[in-house]
């Protein structure tokens, strides 16, 4: 799980300038 959970922040740091609400909606969708 930690894995997972550093390739998500580093997704959401990259995706940050583009939509960081909707990132965060996809990576909890992905983690429930």
């Amino acid at each position: 799980m930690l894995s997972i959970t550093k390739s998500a922040i580093d997704r959401l740091k990259e995706m940050k300038e583009d939509s960081p609400g909707k990132d965060f909606r996809l990576i909890f969708k992905g983690f429930g």
